[in-house]
This record gives C-alpha cells, structure tokens and sequence, in this order.
C-alpha cells in the first residue's frame, strides 16, 4: 500500500515491524517512509513491504478504494468490518468497509510523526 499521507506498517525487510508515515510515492522505486519508533528514519520501501495501519474511533481517515477513493474523513464508529464517517467535503455520514480506508495524516503531524500519537490511548478510547 503506497499513498501519501496515511500510516503504514512494514510487513517485510529489514525494518519489519515499524510503524511510519508515507511521504512521498516514487514511482517504480516505491514509497519514502518516515518511521519513528524512538529512532527516526527517512528510508525507501517497496509497495508491497507495506500495509496501511487499520484507523480506530476518531482517526483522520482517507478512502482507499470505491466510489470515495481519495475522500478524508473522520471514523466515528466501528461496527464489525464496516466504519462510519464523517466525510470532510460535506459532512455526510457514509458507512464504509473498514479495509478501504487507512489512517490519514496531516502535514503537521508528519513533521512530528510518533505512531503513539495516533494509538487508542492517545486518542483518548480505552
């Protein structure tokens, strides 16, 4: 999964495991991801060494795919496999399956990426 702007988890290679930010796509070269887990890093990764970090409540979301790929929203519930947002365009609520969205980050938030920061906890659910 390569999309700039969503958080993603390394599922191969030698940083397995991590948890980073997409920042830019190249193509046919893969994806720059900036990890941080303590030790920030900056690397190249390919596509399919990545899969996008699956959005608790109140996670800034994006559509992967469907006839709403690309739109951002909030997730404001979860209900079995499907999620229900908050789209950001026109505050309509959708109901989406859960494996078409990924956590969206904003701009700021990559400068100071800390995958904490977008934990349950830290969004405040227990």
């Amino acid at each position: 999964m390569c999309l700039e702007r969503i958080e993603v988890k390394v599922v191969s290679g030698e940083h397995m495991g991590r948890t980073g930010v997409v920042i830019s796509v190249r193509e046919g070269s893969g994806c720059e991801v900036k990890l941080n887990d303590g030790v920030e890093t900056v690397t190249t990764l390919a596509a399919q060494d990545l899969e996008a970090v699956p959005p608790s409540k109140n996670s800034s979301i994006i559509v992967l795919q469907g006839p709403f790929e690309g739109c951002t929203g909030r997730l404001i519930g979860i209900d079995g496999g499907d999620g229900v947002v908050i789209m950001d365009t026109d505050q309509d609520c959708l109901v989406v399956d859960m494996l078409s969205i990924a956590v969206f980050v904003d701009m700021l938030s990559i400068a100071v990426y800390r995958p904490d920061d977008f934990s349950s906890a830290a969004l405040g659910e227990t």
